[in-house]
């Protein structure tokens, strides 16, 4: 039979694992919030003053196991990549984010979309096509793809010169919008804007 009493010994050493992942949460949640990126918390972790060895342990375990983290950084990333006003330096951090996102969960297309607006705001706008029209084709509806999608395919298109290819996507895109789903939906205003004062003037 199973030995299925323990120890008074066993007992402390999981009172004491307890009170180590009690005392490293809250500490490791700041850094997260504060490093985005798992690699940076747990280095930080390392040389992190005044912990002990257990307590060091404990967070870095947590850290290294925090499954919220493609969640977190599709968050992030779409919050710098939906605006066009920042700045390039912002736009890359945004697109390592992204492509974290990625490689942790790949397929999903929130985060191709994500990743493909990324791409479009750094410049890499072959990348951005091809991403955004994976994304679309992994879109769960009825509907070809959503409104930044086809905002994002056709600025790229026109960005690379293809002013037929922008147009015809840009025709798209109005016809989608004026589904109420997507008319009423503030963001994809924005970008149906957005892609109408880049192509409309030429």
């Amino acid at each position: 039979l199973w030995e299925t009493r323990t120890t008074p010994a066993l007992r402390r050493k999981r009172a004491s694992a307890r009170a180590a992942r009690s005392k490293a949460r809250p500490l490791v949640d700041t850094l997260l919030d504060e490093h985005v990126l798992v690699e940076e918390v747990v280095e930080k972790l390392r040389g992190y003053p005044g912990l002990s060895g257990e307590v060091r342990r404990a967070a870095i375990r947590l850290a290294s196991f925090d499954s919220n983290q493609p969640q977190r950084l599709y968050h992030m990333a779409w919050e710098v990549v939906r605006s066009p006003a920042q700045d390039e330096p912002t736009y890359r951090k945004a697109l390592r984010w992204a492509t974290i996102c990625n490689e942790n969960r790949p397929g999903e297309w929130v985060f191709l979309k994500t990743l493909g607006v990324a791409q479009y705001r750094v410049g890499a706008y072959e990348q951005a096509i091809a991403t955004l029209t994976t994304s679309a084709e992994s879109y769960p509806s009825r509907f070809a793809t959503t409104p930044g999608n086809l905002a994002f395919i056709a600025m790229s298109e026109f960005k690379l010169g293809r002013l037929g290819d922008a147009k015809a996507s840009l025709d798209k895109l109005r016809q989608l919008m004026r589904d109420p789903k997507h008319a009423q939906n503030t963001e994809s205003q924005a970008f149906l804007r957005q892609a109408q004062a880049l192509i409309r003037c030429h």
